[in-house]
């Protein structure tokens, strides 16, 4: 799987001559990634992940995703939303983070 355009990557040092070398993230390590999401914002009178705790979003992702879970906590005061998941094709755990 080639590593797309606009992302920030975390893996282990040794695996990223690889990485530049082929384009490929690493599988047998793992690697973590984020962005700026552009679908997920945070309405602050109604304390809510528009885009990710929508009751719709929430129906279709257990849907499409085994084991999901969400979880809230506040980190240095700020809203935090984590959500975690099961590629049903995989069996690989997905993570995403959300910080307000």
């Amino acid at each position: 799987m080639g590593a797309p355009v606009g992302y920030f990557y975390w893996m282990r040092p040794e695996d990223v001559e690889e990485v530049e070398r082929t384009s490929d993230l690493p599988s047998k390590n793992g690697y973590m990634s984020g962005r700026i999401s552009l679908d997920v914002g945070y309405d602050k009178s109604k304390d809510v992940f528009m885009g990710a705790e929508d009751r719709e979003i929430v129906r279709q992702m257990k849907q499409a995703f085994g084991d999901f879970k969400m979880s809230r906590f506040r980190a240095g005061g700020h809203p935090v939303l984590i959500v975690s998941c099961r590629a049903k094709q995989s069996g690989k755990l997905v993570y995403a983070m959300y910080v307000a």
